[in-house]
């Protein structure tokens, strides 16, 4: 680990200490002190946004005009005219022609909504539907489509958009630390305008809350040196607050602890100034060690294994929600919130994230206590308080369709709303009977810690949320995102976001080519700027990988082995065809400078092709070595030339990514440096973003879950451990002293994670720009990898040379890539290749063949 900062004591509150001894020594009574605290609690008034810490908030029509502002400019502000009705009922927004007083200063369109937030709505709509433009998310802006017409066009009928649930949520918990773990405030300040814009009116407001703990924990006696021990660094602060681990990254010092809760303030603020509900933090019992200090009767157990980690980190500590101090702390902290922050009266908690509770599935008492002491510690702070819970806990085997039902019955219907976190790919809604009657909202969850790589099912995400809103015996109340991390495959976040907004079926077909159209700054076929090489790509996306649920985790992510399992499902030869097409939309239809929604999404697409060759790549290594290892042929000469080709692809790969600002492990590690004030903090958050997206603990206990497509990741890291392997094998095959089961792996694997924790805590700084000329870098990666080499091959129609397959790996007989050019390159690349088929199976031999429906290419140099 890094060293670790001089820890800064302090001496806590012996008034407390004194207290609570008292008070808990005969048998578990109700502490003086805590009782106190608790019927002190000032009950605030039930308007939303209450407390000593809600700033005075700009009336709706200036938020939104200030969003505009920061969005488009301040001279286009004029353009747009403003009403919040606040009429009752659902959400909505009507676009129309403005009046002829608005029209008359410059207005080109007059939005009317029934709330800031649908208000916000109405903005991101018409900038999509009307001005063909496109705001997401990318680095400094290169998300952004703004060449907007000029003049700005006016509705030629007035368009109504009504939004058909209540809640329109934004975040997973884990969210605050997969992405935003080092945000400062423009980020945060961009992020809330992008969300804004989708209209969402329910965001997670997680960030700094360590400051309120330490806050509760030193007035009860707990010192600085114990809250070093339990709180983690920033980019594990999720998992700690979940009870998963403890301290990993840390000390989070208390200046840390106050910067950051400084800038929940600022995001508070403006998240309720554009018109948002904010979900504060609640108290799930995930407690210090030292508490047990304090109260030395109260029930505090160790929670189950999570991780594996060692007992420093692991095995956090819980306390009881049977025991009576667990709704008195919880009170102290939601009031402590809602003091400080003002509340909108809903708080986001989760006493068993991944841990089983301690009692048995049957034990439904015990269960519904569980939840009722939650939710008696939200009203102890806050009278008016409801929980917003994650039904990811549900997922796992404890928890059976009874034990389900007793938990949720310990909080009344009107006090809790559930995040159904996976209902695009895994619900839970469906087999709990609509959560037993518990109002729940509709989430996409899309990915796990933030992989890059292209995934999502857009068929399934543009009809299902439709589907249950239109059966009346569900309780869904909202639609929503709760992504592990964002910044990655824009399409299905925007998407998802729009279902807030639809009533109605549509076509998910025509709204890629409209997404299309407005990334690139193209207006169709039939526009004036027509992009048709560009649609045919997306076209293409939008079959052959972005309709299925299976996220294809890159081989040169994971942890180098012989044997690595693959996800074929997405179509790796439609990807390798839309990259083509990516590539001469650039060159040839688009304009100039390239927008930088397609500058991204071109880099997402290649690398993603790219990803698929290097497991293609990896299968024929794997094969060439099992030559060896089960038939005893030395094939160092095949190993050599595949291996080396895998770590050029690494190389090649590096570069690209280094080409645009979005895919640079720069960026990430100089958001972590800034957050320290010493030297010894500096490594600190170096090691806590390095850390995240690799080893995830000290020694690879959530190894690659976390695994980024970044320039200076790929190069520096994956490129080294795959060398490590790739070398050795060469080395002992060469030397004709392999063992049978290379490598050793007590042996190789100590070598590669001692390279991985030495990378851990390296504090090498990598470019925060970009670098090289992303279209030439892309040209010639397409000249290497995607062009081909037909004047080396005979084409044999109709033919097929039966047997006698080159490949057989775990992931088979067949080439993933069916694309005839980079089957040229795989073949090209082994000396025993002399073919292969359309259906990518590479030959060792050609000399009987058969008529088939398949088409067989040979090697013109192998034809005699």
């Amino acid at each position: 680990p890094r060293p670790r900062t001089k820890r800064r004591r302090g001496v806590g509150s012996r008034v407390g200490f004194h207290a609570h001894q008292a008070a808990m020594g005969g048998g578990g009574a109700a502490c003086t002190l805590l009782a106190l605290v608790v019927a002190a609690t000032v009950v605030a008034g039930r308007a939303a946004h209450v407390g000593s810490g809600a700033p005075d908030a700009p009336t709706p029509v200036a938020a939104v005009q200030a969003l505009i502002g920061r969005v488009l400019g301040g001279d286009k502000v004029t353009s747009f005219e403003l009403t919040v009705t606040g009429a009752a009922g659902a959400d909505e927004f009507t676009l129309s022609a403005p009046s002829s007083a608005a029209a008359a200063t410059g207005a080109a369109v007059a939005i009317s909504a029934t709330t800031t937030s649908a208000l916000s709505a109405g903005v991101g709509w018409y900038l999509k539907y009307y001005c063909n433009a496109e705001v997401t998310w990318g680095v400094d802006g290169t998300g952004d489509q703004l060449d907007l017409p000029s003049p700005l066009p006016t509705p030629a009928t007035p368009h109504t958009q009504k939004s058909p649930v209540a809640f329109r949520y934004t975040w997973n918990v884990c969210t605050y630390g997969y992405s935003m773990a080092f945000w400062d405030w423009p980020r945060w300040e961009r992020e809330l305008d992008l969300i804004a814009l989708q209209g969402v009116n329910y965001p997670l407001a997680f960030w700094g809350q360590e400051y309120i703990y330490a806050k509760v924990y030193t007035q009860l006696g707990l010192t600085e040196a114990e809250l070093e021990e339990h709180f983690a660094g920033l980019a594990f602060l999720p998992w700690q607050r979940m009870g998963n681990m403890r301290r990993l990254g840390g000390p989070l010092t208390p200046d840390i602890r106050l910067a950051r809760f400084n800038m929940q303030k600022q995001i508070v603020a403006r998240m309720r100034g554009l018109g948002m509900t904010t979900v504060l933090p609640g108290f799930a019992g995930h407690v210090p060690k030292a508490l047990a200090r304090v109260f030395p009767s109260a029930n505090i157990t160790r929670s189950p294994d999570w991780g594996h980690f060692p007992d420093e980190y692991g095995m956090d500590y819980l306390l009881q929600p049977t025991d009576p101090l667990f709704p008195k702390l919880g009170g102290m902290f939601v009031k402590a919130v809602a003091e400080e922050l003002g509340t909108d009266h809903w708080y986001q908690t989760d006493e068993y994230n991944e841990l089983d509770p301690n009692c048995q599935s049957s034990d439904a008492a015990y269960l519904k206590a569980a939840s009722a002491s939650v939710m008696a510690g939200i009203k102890n702070g806050d009278p008016d308080g409801k929980w917003l819970m994650q039904g990811w806990l549900f997922h796992h085997d404890f928890w059976t369709h009874d034990a389900i039902e007793a938990y949720l019955s310990g909080v009344d219907d009107d006090d809790m709303m559930i995040l159904d976190l996976n209902s695009d790919a895994s619900p839970v809604y469906t087999y709990t009977d609509s959560y037993f009657g518990k109002p729940f909202v509709w989430n996409m969850l899309l990915n796990y810690g933030g992989r890059r790589g292209l995934y999502g099912d857009l068929h399934g995400i543009s009809t299902k949320p439709l589907a249950v809103e239109a059966n009346t015996s569900i309780t869904m109340r909202g639609i929503g995102i709760t992504p592990e991390a964002i910044e990655n495959n824009p399409v299905a976040f925007e998407l998802m976001l729009e279902m807030g907004w639809r009533t109605e079926p549509f076509s998910v077909t025509q709204w890629v080519a409209n997404y299309t159209a407005r990334r690139y700054a193209c207006t169709g076929a039939s526009g004036s700027r027509p992009c048709p090489q560009a649609l045919q790509a997306w076209s293409l996306l939008l079959d052959g990988v972005y309709s299925n649920q299976g996220i294809s985790v890159a081989l040169w992510e994971q942890f180098p082995q012989l044997s690595l399992p693959v996800n074929t499902a997405p179509n790796a030869t439609a990807v390798a065809e839309a990259a083509r097409l990516m590539l001469a939309a650039g060159q040839s239809e688009l304009p100039t400078p390239l927008p930088g929604p397609f500058l991204y999404d071109h880099i997402d697409v290649t690398a993603q092709s790219l990803s698929n060759l290097f497991a293609d790549l990896h299968a024929m290594y794997e094969t060439e070595y099992q030559r060896y290892q089960f038939g005893g042929q030395n094939s160092s000469v095949e190993v050599t030339a595949v291996g080396g080709a895998m770590l050029e692809l690494l190389t090649d790969v590096d570069e690209f990514l280094g080409s645009n600002v979005n895919f640079l492990l720069g960026r990430w590690t100089a958001a972590a440096r800034a957050w320290a004030s010493t030297a010894d903090e500096v490594g600190l958050m170096e090691f806590n973003a390095r850390n995240q997206v690799t080893l995830w603990g000290h020694t690879g206990e959530i190894n690659d879950y976390a695994a980024k497509w970044w320039s200076g990741l790929v190069g520096d890291y994956y490129q080294t451990r795959w060398a490590l392997h790739i070398n050795a094998c060469i080395a002992c095959l060469q030397s004709g002293t392999c063992p049978q089961r290379f490598p050793s792996y007590a042996d190789y694997n100590q070598r590669v994670v001692d390279f991985e924790f030495g990378w851990s805590n390296e504090t090498k700084v990598y470019p925060q720009l970009p670098s090289g000329d992303q279209m030439a870098l892309g040209q010639a990666l397409n000249d290497k990898y995607f062009a081909g080499n037909d004047a080396g091959y005979t084409l044999m129609p109709g033919t097929d040379a039966p047997f006698n397959d080159l490949l057989n790996s775990t992931q088979g007989l067949q080439a993933w890539t069916k694309d005839v050019a980079q089957l040229q390159f795989l073949c090209d690349l082994n000396p025993r290749c002399v073919g292969f088929n359309s259906n990518g199976y590479l030959k060792t031999y050609v000399g009987s063949t058969i008529a088939s429906p398949a088409n067989l290419w040979v090697k013109k140099s192998k034809m005699a």
